[in-house]
């Protein structure tokens, strides 16, 4: 069995005196799609900022691709493979859809070794556009597009860099049902191209439909983790989201549950 593309033990993180990771232990294996959800202020988005450098860990291990990551910079583990996209869609409104995505695609510098953003000739962008079908709209600037259009050129961005793990916070939001199912398949035509997904998402017929596996926090800890199916019928679970030990109507409350 092939070893996890991350794997976070005990990670643990504080804010002051409260407490918004609790020893939290998930693994990400290769080309998996696991989603996170919870109610709100359960701690879904801070365990994304965990990953990717954007909140510091009190305690607890956390390791990408074999290798230690909990001191490294986000602009590090991004060039590891870690990447990410935002409940706020942070597009350069003064820039094309191609120049946009663009941005997010490393080039290394031959006199110092850093690295930046490419230049023409050296582009990857068409591809990572050509792949969520959005290479037409390439000269487009962000202003006309649609907002499950901006929801996939964030997604292309993310992709430009050929990641290992795209992390995804609340992209379903907003979107209608044609591009929901829309953003699922793209979603598992990336997993299936190799590279891992973390979905955090309050759109339980999303994320229970596409999702391998499914990981349930509850302020700051995991309280559920296993096959869709399972987290769905789990007490823990139910009584989390209804206090309650009946099913009820679990994935409508959930669907309707707002952003975190």
């Amino acid at each position: 069995m092939a070893d996890p593309l991350l794997r976070a033990e005990a990670l643990s993180l504080h804010y002051g005196g409260v407490c918004a990771l609790r020893k939290v232990d998930i693994e990400i294996m290769p080309a998996e799609l696991v989603g996170v959800i919870g109610p709100n202020g359960a701690g879904k988005s801070t365990l994304l900022d965990a990953i990717t450098g954007f909140a510091t860990l009190t305690s607890g291990a956390l390791t990408f691709d074999g290798r230690d990551i909990r001191h490294r910079r986000p602009s590090e583990r991004a060039r590891m493979g870690v990447a990410r996209t935002w409940q706020t869609l942070q597009l350069f409104e003064d820039l094309t859809v191609s120049e946009n995505v663009q941005m997010a695609v490393p080039r290394r510098s031959k006199a110092f070794g850093t690295v930046l953003p490419r230049r023409d000739g050296e582009r990857k962008e068409p591809d990572a556009l050509a792949r969520l079908g959005m290479d037409r709209l390439a000269d487009r600037m962000p202003g006309e597009l649609s907002h499950g259009q901006r929801v996939l050129v964030g997604i292309a961005r993310a992709l430009a860099g050929d990641p290992k793990l795209l992390l995804m916070d609340e992209p379903a939001a907003g979107l209608d049902g044609r591009e929901r199912d829309l953003l699922g398949e793209i979603l598992r035509d990336v997993v299936a191209s190799g590279t891992s997904v973390v979905l955090v998402d309050h759109d339980m017929p999303l994320v229970l439909g596409i999702c391998d596996r499914v990981y349930v926090l509850d302020f700051g800890a995991v309280i559920a983790g296993g096959a869709p199916g399972e987290v769905r019928n789990d007490p823990q679970v139910i009584a989390a989201y209804l206090g309650t030990d009946e099913q009820g109507t679990l994935e409508e409350s959930l669907s309707t549950e707002g952003a975190r």
